[in-house]
C-alpha cells in the first residue's frame, strides 16, 4: 500500500496561455509527424513451396489510428533471415489500403522467412518500427520429423565442455533413426565449433560444445542442419548459460524517480535476443543492505515498491539464473520529478494519485490527458507533497490515455499511459451454416458487425479462412491499431479481461507510438514546423578488428564543415542517428571508441535503407521449429495421410519456355563487392579508378567504361558501384558495341555497364508497368490451391476475400468449400469501419 499525506489544494480553471499553446502544438505535431503503422494480412502464415501468398496491405496513421493518406506506395518484401531478398514489390496504395500477392518459389528451402513491409514516408525513421512478420516456408509432411533440443543442465556453467541430446522422432511418434545432421556452436556470427552426427535407433545424437570462460554480450546459439530427402532442416538453439547477461528496463510511476517518496517501478527483463525472462533479485542501497526483493509477475514483467531518499543510488542484484550476481543501477533520482498512479476506476471517475518530494513548496502545475494525439482534457492544480486528481471519464474517448503534468515554466514533470475503459471497439458476430462440415462440402458463414449500442455498422473487411495448422505465428501489429501501443500487450484474453493491476503495470512500462512528447514540445507554433523537420537518418554498425559488433559504443560523425554529431550503439552494437539535412552524407567521416575513449574501433555505415533492413533481419533469433511439434501433438497428419501421397505437381503452361536464370545472378547474394559480379560477366583491367574491357575497345584507353544506373550516366569512376548493394541489383549488361553504346555516348569506345536496380524508378502512377502491377493485382481472383497433386483435394486455405463489403444492416456472406482435409479451420476477419474504426475478430469452424 502507497500511504501518503493529502496535503494538496486542487484548484478549478486552466492555464489558457500554456494550453492553448499545447494544443497549437499537438495539433502541428498530429498534422505534420509522418509516423505510420503498416499491417499486412495474410491468409495464413504457413506456406508450401509453390503456392500463393495472398495479402492485404494496411498504411495506418500511427497518432490517429485512421487509414494513413500520407502514402502512394507500399513497399514489401519477402527475406530470409540473412536479409536477402526472395520476392519484392511496389504496390499502389488507395486511401491507405491495398492488396497483393507472392508467388513462392518452388525450389525456396524449408525455412522462416521474414515479410517486410514499409511506406517511403518510413525510409528515414526508426527502422525497427517498419513492418516484420515470421512467415514458415516448407512441407512439414515432406519433412515428417519433430527434432527437440533437450539440454541436460538447466543452466550451464562457465568455460566448461558439454553436450546436448537432439532427439528427433516422425510423425508417428516413432524415434527416426539415421537422420544426418551437421551442427555448428557460434555466438553472433563467429563460429567455435562443429561437428556432424546421426541419428542412433532410438532417434537422438549428440552435440558437443564449450561455454566461453566470460559473457561476451552475445548469445551462444547451436544451428543444426537435418537432413530429410531433398529437403533440410535448420534448428536454432539458445544454449542455456548461467552467465548470460540480462537486460533490464526501469519504468518508475511517472516517468523518473521521486526523491523522498515510496514509488512503484516497473521493469522489463529480456534476455540477449529480446525474449522475456523470468527473474528474481532483490534491490540493494548504497551500503549494500537489502531493502526489498522483487520478481517477475508475468515472462519479462515486475514490479516493486521501493523508498526513495533524497540521495543515494540504488541497485538490483540479480539472485537467478540466467545472470546471477548480475547488478544494473536502477534511474537516478530527479529533484522536481512527480509520480503518477491509479488509484481507483469507479466507471465515472478517474482518481489519480499525484506525489512530489516532501515539504516541497506549493506550486501550480497543469495536467493534460491525450488520445490520439488531440488534447480532451486539461485542468491547473496546485499541490505540495502529494494529492489526488480526479478526472471525468466521459472526457476520455479512447481505452488508453496519456497523462502528462508540467510545471508552469512548461517543463514536463511526469507523464504515463493508463487504462480508462472506455472502450467504444465494435463487436463481431459470425455464424456458419452447419456446426460440423463434411470433406468436398460447400458452406456459408454469416459475419455481422455492429457497435457497441448494437447498430449496424458498415465496413470494408479482409477474411480468410484457414487450416489452423498453417497459423504457427500471428503478428501482434493489432494492438498497435486499437490502441496505439509502441510495445504490444502479450495475453491470450482481451485489454478488458486482464487484471487492473496487471494492466496497470504493463502499461507504466509502455508507450504511444509514433507519439513522442520532446518532439511536441519542439514545435514552433509561429513557425508551424518542428525543430528537427528536414532531418536525414544516418544509420551504421560499431566493429572491432575482427569484424565483432561492439555495443555501447561512442560513435562521433563529423560533417566537412566540421560539425560533429554523436550517438551510441546498441547491445547489437548498431546506431542511428538524425542529422540536419544540411549534412552532406557522402563528406561524412566517422570514429568510435569505448566509454573511456582509449578503444578505437571501426563504423560501417549503411549505405542505403535496404541495407539497414539487411543488418536489422540478421541479428540471429532462435529458431524451434515449434509448428511441426503442434502438428504432431494435433495428430494432423494421422487423420491427413493423403499428404505423404501426394506430390507437389510443378505445371508449365503450353508454348511457356522458362528463361534461365543469368548465371552470374546465383552469385548476388554472397558477395559484397560488384567488381567481381561484373569480372565473372566480363574480364577487365584497372586504370587508375577507372574499368577498361581487354580486348580491341581498350587499344586506346581513353577513358574508363561509363557507368549507367537506372538510366542515369554516373561517369567512369568506379568508385560508384561501391555505393550499390549487389542484391538489389537486377539486371547487367555490358556495351561494347558501338551501335548499342551509342544510345548513351558517341565519344567512349571502352564501354557502357548498363545496371538496373531492383527499384529503378520511382513509383510512376502513369507508367505503363504501373498500369500493369495495378491489373495484375486487382484482377486476380483467388483460387485455392491443391497441395500436391489435384486429384485429393488438399488446400489449406479455403477461402479469401481481400474485399468484403457489409450492408446497411452490417452483414455479409462468406462461401467456401471444404476440400479433403479434416481439421479446424480459421476464419480470421480485419479492416476498418466506415468511422474508421479497426475491426478484427476470428471464428473457427470444423471438417470432419
Amino acid at each position: 500500500m502507497i500511504i501518503l499525506s493529502f496535503s494538496a489544494v486542487l484548484v478549478s480553471g486552466q492555464n489558457t496561455d500554456f494550453i492553448a499553446r499545447l494544443k497549437t502544438q499537438l495539433l502541428l505535431y498530429r498534422t505534420q509527424s509522418p509516423s505510420q503503422v503498416i499491417v499486412i494480412q495474410t491468409d495464413k502464415t504457413l506456406y508450401r513451396q509453390g503456392e500463393t501468398m495472398w495479402m492485404k496491405g494496411y498504411a495506418v496513421d500511427a497518432i490517429t489510428h485512421s487509414l494513413s493518406l500520407n502514402s502512394l506506395e507500399l513497399s514489401v518484401q519477402l527475406s530470409d533471415s540473412k536479409g536477402a531478398n526472395i520476392l519484392d514489390g511496389k504496390f499502389l496504395l488507395k486511401s491507405g489500403v491495398t492488396n497483393f500477392n507472392f508467388t513462392i518459389p518452388a525450389d525456396l528451402p524449408s525455412d522462416v522467412y521474414y515479410l517486410i513491409a514499409y511506406s517511403p514516408e518510413m525510409e528515414n525513421g526508426d527502422i525497427s518500427k517498419i513492418f516484420k512478420k515470421e512467415i514458415f516456408i516448407g512441407r512439414p509432411e515432406n519433412l515428417d520429423m519433430v527434432p527437440h533440443l533437450e539440454f541436460s543442465k538447466p543452466f550451464y556453467p562457465s568455460d566448461s565442455k558439454e553436450a546436448a541430446t537432439l532427439r528427433i522422432m516422425n510423425f508417428s511418434g516413432k524415434p527416426a533413426s539415421g537422420k544426418k545432421y551437421d551442427y555448428q556452436i557460434f555466438c553472433h556470427e563467429r563460429e567455435l565449433l562443429s561437428g556432424k552426427g546421426k541419428t542412433g535407433s532410438n532417434g537422438t545424437g549428440e552435440i558437443v560444445f564449450f561455454t566461453p570462460p566470460k559473457q561476451n554480450g552475445y548469445p551462444l546459439l547451436a544451428s543444426i542442419t537435418i537432413y530429410s530427402g531433398k529437403d533440410r532442416l535448420n534448428l536454432i538453439s539458445k544454449i542455456p548459460l548461467s552467465a548470460e547477461k540480462i537486460n533490464v528496463t526501469f519504468f518508475p510511476e511517472g516517468g523518473t524517480r521521486v526523491p523522498g517518496i515510496l514509488q512503484s517501478i516497473v521493469f522489463e527483463a529480456k534476455d540477449l535476443l529480446g525474449n522475456p525472462i523470468d527473474l528474481k533479485s532483490d534491490i540493494l542501497d548504497e551500503q549494500g543492505k537489502v531493502i526489498t526483493s522483487t520478481a517477475t509477475i508475468q515472462p519479462g514483467i515486475g514490479v516493486f515498491n521501493v523508498q526513495n531518499g533524497n540521495n543515494g543510488k540504488l541497485i538490483m542484484r540479480v539472485i537467478s539464473d540466467p545472470g546471477k550476481n548480475q547488478e544494473i543501477p536502477l534511474p537516478a533520482l530527479v529533484p522536481g520529478g512527480m509520480s503518477i498512479s491509479l488509484k481507483k476506476n469507479d466507471g465515472q471517475l478517474l482518481s489519480l494519485m499525484l506525489g512530489r518530494t516532501p515539504k516541497s513548496d506549493s506550486g501550480k502545475f497543469n495536467i493534460v490527458a491525450v488520445n490520439n494525439g488531440e488534447m480532451v482534457w486539461a485542468s491547473e492544480f496546485e499541490i505540495e507533497d502529494s494529492g489526488i486528481i480526479n478526472v471525468p471519464l466521459v472526457n476520455l474517448r479512447s481505452a488508453v490515455t496519456s497523462f502528462a503534468v508540467f510545471s508552469q515554466t512548461g517543463l514536463m514533470v511526469a507523464n504515463r499511459l493508463v487504462y480508462t475503459g472506455n472502450n467504444e471497439f465494435l463487436n463481431i458476430s459470425s455464424k456458419s451454416d452447419k456446426p460440423i462440415y463434411k470433406i468436398a462440402e460447400d458452406g456459408e458463414i454469416r459475419v455481422k458487425i455492429t457497435d457497441a449500442k448494437g447498430a449496424p455498422v458498415r465496413a470494408e473487411l479482409a477474411v480468410s479462412l484457414a487450416d489452423k495448422s498453417t497459423f504457427p505465428s500471428s503478428s501482434k501489429a493489432i494492438e498497435s491499431i486499437q490502441f496505439g501501443l509502441n510495445k504490444a500487450i502479450h495475453s491470450g484474453e482481451p485489454i478488458e479481461k486482464i487484471s487492473s493491476p496487471t494492466l496497470d503495470y504493463l502499461l507504466a512500462g509502455n508507450s504511444l507510438n509514433g507519439f513522442d512528447w520532446s518532439q511536441v514540445l519542439a514545435m514552433d507554433p509561429l513557425k508551424g514546423t518542428s525543430r528537427k523537420s528536414g532531418a536525414i537518418r544516418i544509420s551504421g554498425t560499431v566493429v572491432d578488428d575482427k569484424n565483432m559488433p561492439v555495443p555501447y559504443a561512442l560513435v562521433s560523425l563529423t560533417s566537412s564543415s566540421l560539425q560533429q554529431f554523436n550517438a551510441g550503439s546498441d547491445q547489437n552494437g548498431v546506431f542511428a542517428i538524425n542529422l540536419p539535412i544540411s549534412v552532406d552524407k557522402k563528406t561524412l567521416t566517422s570514429s568510435a571508441t569505448d566509454s573511456t575513449g582509449k578503444w578505437k574501433f571501426h563504423v560501417k555505415l549503411n549505405k542505403s535503407f535496404k541495407d539497414e533492413i539487411v543488418n536489422y533481419l540478421n541479428i540471429v533469433t532462435v529458431n524451434n521449429w515449434q509448428i511441426l511439434d503442434q502438428i504432431f501433438q494435433s495428430n494432423y497428419f494421422r487423420e491427413n495421410l493423403d499428404f505423404f501421397k501426394a506430390r507437389p505437381s510443378v505445371k508449365v503452361r503450353s508454348g511457356e519456355k522458362k528463361v534461365p536464370e543469368a548465371y552470374w545472378k546465383r552469385y548476388l547474394t554472397g558477395s559484397a563487392n560488384l567488381l567481381d559480379i561484373l569480372k565473372s560477366i566480363r574480364s577487365f583491367e584497372m586504370s587508375g579508378n577507372k574499368i577498361v574491357f581487354r580486348g580491341m575497345n581498350s587499344f586506346l584507353q581513353q577513358d574508363g567504361a561509363l557507368i549507367v544506373i537506372d538510366g542515369q550516366q554516373m561517369g567512369s569512376d568506379a568508385s560508384q558501384l561501391s555505393m550499390l548493394n549487389p542484391m538489389d541489383i537486377e539486371d547487367i549488361r555490358i556495351l561494347l558495341d558501338p551501335a548499342e553504346m551509342g544510345i548513351y555516348t558517341g565519344l567512349n569506345s571502352v564501354g557502357v555497364i548498363e545496371i538496373k536496380t531492383k527499384n529503378s524508378n520511382s513509383l510512376d502512377l502513369k507508367s505503363p508497368e504501373i498500369a500493369d502491377l495495378v491489373k495484375d493485382n486487382s484482377s486476380k481472383l483467388f483460387t485455392p490451391e491443391p497441395i500436391g497433386e489435384s486429384k485429393y483435394n488438399l488446400k489449406t486455405t479455403l477461402q479469401w476475400f481481400p474485399v468484403l463489403s457489409t450492408d446497411a444492416k452490417g452483414e455479409a456472406t462468406i462461401p467456401f468449400r471444404t476440400g479433403n482435409i479434416h481439421s479446424t479451420f480459421i476464419l480470421e476477419i480485419a479492416g476498418f469501419s466506415d468511422t474508421k474504426q479497426w475491426i478484427s475478430g476470428q471464428m473457427e469452424i470444423k471438417v470432419e
